[in-house]
C-alpha cells in the first residue's frame, strides 16, 4: 500500500557533513532489542565524494509526517557505495545503524568480576565510546552481581544482547536532539510514547485521503500458542543443600510446560524474577496486532494509539514491537511510502523473545594468581584464584580444583600453587562455571625428573615461604628393573600414627641411621626374636632401668667383659651352678659345694670376731 504525494513536496531527507543528498528511495526496518536499519539509495550534487569518506560518518534520515512535523533517525553509516556517477551528480547507497551497532565490530574475551548486568553493559558502552547520554539504564529490577561472568570470542554486541536476554531485559531506539540514545527496560513503564505523534487514524486505504493525520489503512489481530509455565532449577556450590527450584505459570489453563534445570541464579527471589520473565516472554506474543499504512512516525518501542478503529472502540495503547518502512522519492513519479507494523497490548512486557545461549568453551590454560609474598592463597573451600593467558586485565575470582576425592572433611588435597600453570574445564561448556582440572608443567615449571628418569612416579613438593634449593617433602616410586625403590623423604619431622596395629615384613635387611636421639616408647611388653646374631655397638654409656624382674637365658656360654664392673643389689645376690652357689645378702656370704677350692698366690682371712673352720677333716699344710 502506498500514498502518492505531489512530486514538488520532499518528504524524505538525508544530512550528513560530507556533501548534499537528497533521498531516491529507503527501506528500512525497527524492531525491539534489535539495532535499526536503513538502506537508502542517494542522489548526490557533488559527483566527487569518495565512498570511504561516508562510512564512520554521522547521518541522519528525516521523515515528513502528514502533519508537516519531522522524524528523525540518527545514525552511523556503516557501508557506501558508489553505484554511478555522472558528469554534475552521482547514485551512493548507504547502510544506516545506530552506533549501537558499531559493538558488532568489535570482539573481545574478557572476564567480569562482582558485577551486576546493568554494570557490565555500561562498562562495556563506554568502552565503544557510548558516553551516558547515549543511553538510559531505565530498569526497575533488582539484578544481583555475577561473581563470575566471562565474554568468550563474543562480538561486544552479541555478548551485550546474551546478558539482556538471561536477564529479561529489552531496549529501543528513540531520537534526541541529533542523536540516537538507545533504551534499556524491564517494565512497561520504560516505554514513551512515539515522536513527534503518538496517534493514527484508522482509514481503511481508498487512495490517498489527503488526511493532515498518519493513517492506518489495515489492521488485524493474531492469537499464538505460547508456553505458560516456567520451571527453573539451579546449584550453587557454595550451599549445595539449598533448594534452588522455581516456577512461574502466566495461565494456569495453559498446559505447555518448559523446565530448564540450569537457571544460572544463586537465590530464588532472582529465580523468580527469572521465571516470571520468561513467561512473559513466551506469553508476549499470545496477542498482537498488525497494521500497515501510512504512519512514518512509528517507531519501534514506543507507544502508539489508533483512532476510530470499529475493533477497538476504547483505543487501546500498544507497544510497537517491529517496523518496516519503505519510501521513494523521484521527480516523476513524487512521494510514496508504506509502512508496515506489529504491536502488542501496552501492558504487556516485550521481553527478549528467547535467552540466547552461551557460546561454549573447551578446556582452556590459566596461571594461578595470589598477593605478593605468598606461595599459596587459598580460600575456606580449597579455590584458588587464575588469571587467562588472554586476560589483559586483573580480573579474577576463586575457582574450584578438581581433587580425585572430596568429602566433608576427608578427601585428597592438592592445592595448586601461585605461579602454577592450570588447566581450566567449564561444566557443560559454561563460560561462567569454571574449574580447574589439573596442572600441567611448561618451559618455565619443569618436571622434576627428567627423561634419564622415566621410571620414577614421585609426588614432590616444595617448602613454603622458598628455603634451601632441596627443601622439599617426596614420595618417590621407582619401577626401574632391578632398582625398584619407594623413598620418603621430608627436611622436618616425619609422623605415623597408627590406632591399632601396624605390621612391617622385610625379607631382606632393615638400616635405621639416627644422627640424633633414638627414643622408643612401649606403654605394654615388647618381643624382640633374633634368628641369627644380635651386636651392639655403643660409642657412649648404656643404662638398662627395669621396675619389674629382669631375667636373661642362654642355651651356651655368656660371657661379660667390662675393664671395671659393678653389681649392686639391696636385697640379694645369688650365683648357682648346678648344687653349688654362692649367696650374698645384706648380712652373710654363703658357698655351698660339693668341694671348694680356692687357689691363690697368697691370702689373708681375718675378721673381727671368732674364726670357725669346720670339717670332717680338716688339712692345713704349710711349706
Amino acid at each position: 500500500m502506498s500514498s502518492e504525494l505531489q512530486a514538488n513536496e520532499a518528504r524524505f531527507l538525508f544530512t550528513t557533513s560530507k556533501g548534499k543528498f537528497s533521498v531516491m528511495n529507503f527501506s528500512g526496518h525497527e524492531s525491539i532489542s534489535t539495532p535499526y536499519h536503513f538502506n537508502i539509495k542517494l542522489k548526490a550534487a557533488d559527483s566527487d565524494i569518495d565512498p570511504i569518506d561516508l562510512i564512520k560518518e554521522w547521518a541522519c534520515l528525516t521523515f515528513v509526517t502528514q502533519n508537516k512535523d519531522e522524524r528523525h533517525i540518527n545514525g552511523i553509516l556503516v557501508s557506501a557505495t558508489l553505484e554511478s556517477k555522472g558528469i554534475n551528480d552521482a547514485i551512493y547507497s548507504v547502510d544506516l545503524y545506530p552506533r549501537f551497532w558499531m559493538l558488532s565490530y568489535n570482539k573481545h574475551s574478557r572476564v567480569f568480576q562482582n558485577k551486576t548486568v546493568p554494570e557490565i553493559i555500561t562498562e562495556i558502552l563506554k568502552k565503544n565510546n557510548l558516553t551516558s547520554i547515549d543511553f538510559q539504564m531505565n530498569l526497575s529490577g533488582n539484578y544481583p552481581k555475577r561473581t563470575y561472568c566471562i565474554q568468550w570470542r563474543e562480538k561486544d554486541i552479541d555478548f551485550v544482547s546474551r546478558l539482556l536476554s538471561e536477564e529479561g531485559i529489552f531496549y529501543y531506539f528513540k531520537q534526541e536532539q541529533g542523536r540516537d540514545v538507545i533504551v534499556f527496560g524491564d517494565d512497561p513503564s520504560a516505554h514513551t510514547d512515539s515522536s513527534p505523534e503518538s496517534s493514527a487514524l484508522y482509514a481503511p486505504y481508498t487512495g490517498y485521503l489527503g488526511s493532515s493525520k498518519e493513517t492506518i489503512s489495515n489492521f488485524s489481530t493474531i492469537s499464538n500458542i505460547y508456553t505458560g509455565k516456567v520451571e527453573l532449577n539451579a546449584y550453587d556450590h557454595e550451599q549445595p543443600k539449598k533448594n534452588l527450584k522455581t516456577e512461574n505459570s502466566g495461565n494456569e489453563n495453559n498446559e505447555l510446560s518448559e523446565f530448564d534445570p540450569i537457571g544460572g541464579y544463586k537465590d530464588t527471589k532472582h529465580g523468580d524474577m527469572l521465571a516470571r520473565r520468561r513467561c512473559e516472554s513466551s506469553g508476549g506474543k499470545s496477542r498482537i496486532v498488525k497494521g500497515n499504512g501510512l504512519f512514518k512516525n512509528f517507531s519501534a518501542g514506543q507507544k502508539i494509539n489508533i483512532s476510530e478503529n470499529p475493533d477497538d472502540p476504547n483505543g487501546e495503547t500498544y507497544i510497537t514491537r517491529e517496523v518496516m518502512h519503505k519510501g521513494e522519492q523521484t521527480e516523476s513519479s513524487g512521494v510514496s511510502y508504506e509502512g508496515k507494523f506489529e504491536a502488542s497490548p501496552s501492558d504487556v512486557p516485550v521481553r527478549p523473545e528467547e535467552v540466547i545461549q552461551k557460546p561454549k568453551i573447551d578446556i582452556q590454560s590459566a596461571t594461578v594468581i595470589g598477593p605478593d609474598g605468598e606461595d599459596i592463597y587459598i580460600d575456606e573451600l580449597g579455590r584458588v584464584q587464575i588469571q587467562f593467558h588472554w586476560q589483559d586485565d586483573e580480573n579474577t575470582c576463586w575457582v574450584r580444583v578438581v581433587q580425585p576425592w572430596a568429602g566433608t572433611g576427608y578427601g585428597t588435597f592438592f592445592m595448586p600453587r601461585i605461579g602454577n600453570e592450570v588447566l581450566i574445564g567449564f561444566i557443560q561448556g559454561d563460560p561462567d562455571n569454571p574449574i580447574i582440572i589439573g596442572c600441567i608443567y611448561n618451559g618455565e615449571n619443569l618436571p622434576p625428573y627428567g627423561p634419564e628418569e622415566k621410571t620414577v612416579t614421585a609426588i614432590k613438593t616444595k617448602i613454603t615461604p622458598e628455603g634451601e634449593e632441596q627443601s622439599f617433602n617426596e614420595i618417590k616410586i621407582n619401577d626401574q628393573s632391578d632398582a625398584e625403590e619407594i623413598s620418603i623423604h621430608t627436611p622436618g619431622i616425619f609422623k605415623i600414627y597408627a590406632k591399632k596395629d601396624k605390621t612391617e615384613k622385610i625379607d631382606g635387611s632393615k638400616r635405621i641411621e639416627v644422627t640424633g636421639n633414638h627414643i622408643e616408647k612401649i606403654e605394654k611388653g615388647m618381643q624382640v626374636e633374633v634368628g641369627g646374631n644380635l651386636s651392639e655397638t655403643i660409642d657412649g654409656e648404656k643404662s638398662v632401668t627395669v621396675t619389674g624382674k629382669h631375667d636373661e637365658s642362654t642355651t651356651e656360654g655368656y660371657s661379660l667383659k667390662a675393664k671395671n664392673a659393678s653389681i649392686t643389689a639391696e636385697d640379694e645376690i645369688k650365683l648357682i651352678v648346678g648344687e653349688n652357689s654362692i649367696t650374698i645378702s645384706k648380712d652373710i656370704i654363703e658357698i655351698k659345694a660339693l668341694d671348694l677350692k680356692i687357689t691363690a698366690d697368697s691370702s689373708l682371712l681375718k675378721a673381727s670376731g671368732p674364726n670357725k673352720i669346720k670339717g670332717e677333716v680338716v688339712e692345713i699344710n704349710c711349706s
